[in-house]
């Protein structure tokens, strides 16, 4: 007998443990290792891992004590009633995971898969006969369970339609909760089947529905071939069916493109998920797999603006949403992604500096967040109201000393090196020309002067810091910073003045050499 003995680590390799008592055994840190053990009619430890252990038939002897269930030739203790205590003792996988019943059972290799669901409707029927309410362990029970391995078991799978009803009905509103994701292949199937059982809520939590149907498709981590067929199926015959979904399906962009209204699964590019907003806002949102997928778990080279945007049925302009709003209002599934990502987005700060509050500022803000505007600077008044704002900032078209220091504090550029230094300026100098543009401030033959000569300083400063910076496959930086000043300044030299072509070009330059500053500094919705 091991009876208050710990096997912590102890290693039975290979080692014959027919009739012995490890009931009463324990371990803290790390598992008996079993590999090529054998353990005919022995009782097992609780929580035991199984891995690479050696198991028969069973016999026909009688068990030691009532207390016990047959995992194969093995006996597995359980407690002799059900209660609370018994519940948190040997089934609750975040407190006692030593003691986790099921992790004995889940731990028999592929193939005992047929023992291993044989073993767990035996522990099934001991919860059911007690009586017991699981709820307090339903999370743990749901994980194991809900595991495909034992989806070819009508007893466990019935068992667990009220306990995962009741689970999920109290908790979809943090499922459906921005930031939050399945950890298990078992938690994203019984949501999977959740939603088939009660389809109004794949309109009324949208976001967990397709947060569920995403993870289920296509997350290594928890995703298996029949789960990903299983969500498609869901979300193809389920939900884009639905009055609410299915007008958007005959869109021309939609799926295959074809009319069909069907999803394209081949292509993840293809524009497949069709996102609702409250009902209030009564937008829809349609989004390929890749965007989607950047969107809610994004990096540096997320684009926040590949989707079409519907509001009372009609397609939106870009000028008609600002992206604040539409990720944390409209589809708040989005919102903690989107402000994580705007964290660390450093934009804003030159805005501080230039700006004081008032009118004009908000419209800087609002042509940052919208990536176009109506509102125009042409004008005489605009321009002489602008020019009393930045020309104090400049020294011809160079920045004033005073304001590289500024921005320098600013943004912490004190003790960066000197190529550091330029990929910002250059990023903001990409920024003011995107300002000074037509799809900002500008018209498609007119510029705000000033923000084109504020640009031009930015730029300038960023060639004095680095001029490397500038260097391209067709031009050498002289070349290429003599070519952004004629954009700027005009004149004589033949040069094409449109702002929003070169800024275009600065920001493809930025992307190819310097991706990570200019997702922190050029505004997300321009990109």
């Amino acid at each position: 007998s091991l009876y208050e003995t710990s096997i912590d680590g102890v290693n039975f390799t290979d080692a014959n443990l027919e009739r012995a008592q490890m009931g009463g055994a324990s371990f803290d840190e790390s598992y008996p290792v079993v590999t090529g053990a054998r353990f005919k009619n022995a009782v097992l430890c609780p929580g035991m891992s199984l891995k690479g252990a050696v198991l028969g038939t069973a016999d026909n002897s009688p068990p030691p004590n009532t207390s016990l269930i047959r995992l194969a030739d093995a006996w597995l203790p359980v407690p002799e009633e059900w209660d609370r205590e018994a519940l948190e003792l040997f089934l609750d996988k975040a407190n006692r995971p030593e003691l986790f019943l099921l992790n004995t059972i889940d731990s028999m290799g592929d193939q005992y898969a047929g023992e291993k669901v044989r073993t767990a409707e035996r522990l099934v029927r001991t919860l059911q006969f007690s009586g017991v309410d699981v709820s307090c362990v339903g999370l743990y029970l749901m994980e194991t369970l809900g595991k495909p391995d034992y989806h070819t078991s009508p007893l466990i799978q019935e068992w667990l339609v009220p306990l995962s009803d009741a689970f999920y009905s109290s908790n979809i509103d943090v499922v459906n909760s921005p930031g939050y994701r399945f950890s298990s292949t078992g938690l994203t199937y019984l949501m999977a089947e959740y939603f088939v059982r009660h389809p109004e809520k794949m309109q009324s939590h949208n976001g967990a529905f397709i947060k569920t149907m995403l993870q289920g498709m296509y997350d290594q981590e928890v995703s298996f071939p029949d789960l990903s067929l299983i969500c498609q199926e869901i979300y193809t015959d389920c939900y884009l069916t639905t009055d609410a979904v299915a007008l958007y399906t005959r869109q021309d962009d939609f799926g295959k493109m074809d009319g069909s209204g069907e999803p394209d699964w081949e292509s993840k590019d293809a524009f497949n998920w069709v996102l609702l907003s409250s009902p209030e806002e009564n937008s829809v949102m349609m989004v390929s797999d890749n965007s989607l997928s950047k969107m809610l778990e994004p990096d540096f080279y997320t684009h926040w603006r590949s989707f079409f945007l519907y509001r009372d049925g009609e397609l939106q302009e870009a000028s008609g949403y600002q992206l604040d709003h539409l990720f944390n209002d409209v589809f708040p599934v989005f919102r903690k992604a989107y402000q994580s990502f705007c964290s660390a987005h450093e934009f804003g700060r030159i805005l501080d500096i230039l700006l004081p509050e008032g009118e004009v500022k908000e419209q800087f803000r609002t042509a940052a967040l919208s990536g176009a505007s109506d509102v125009k600077m042409v004008d005489d008044d605009s321009q002489l109201k602008l020019g009393e704002i930045f020309e104090p900032y400049l020294d011809d078209w160079l920045l004033q000393e005073g304001h590289i220091q500024q921005i320098t504090d600013c943004y912490e550029l004190q003790e960066v090196s000197g190529s550091e230094k330029a990929e910002t300026f250059f990023c903001l100098g990409a920024a003011f020309c995107r300002y000074s543009s037509s799809a900002v401030f500008g018209t498609e033959w007119e510029s705000p002067q000033i923000l084109r000569g504020y640009a031009s300083g930015l730029l300038e400063e960023a060639h004095r810091q680095h001029p490397a910076l500038f260097a391209a496959a067709d031009f050498t930086p002289e070349e290429r910073m003599g070519d952004i000043r004629g954009r700027l300044r005009g004149g004589d030299g033949g040069h094409f003045t449109c702002t929003a072509v070169l800024s275009d070009i600065l920001v493809e330059h930025a992307e190819k050499n310097f991706p990570q500053r200019l997702a922190t500094l050029y505004p997300m919705a321009w990109r």
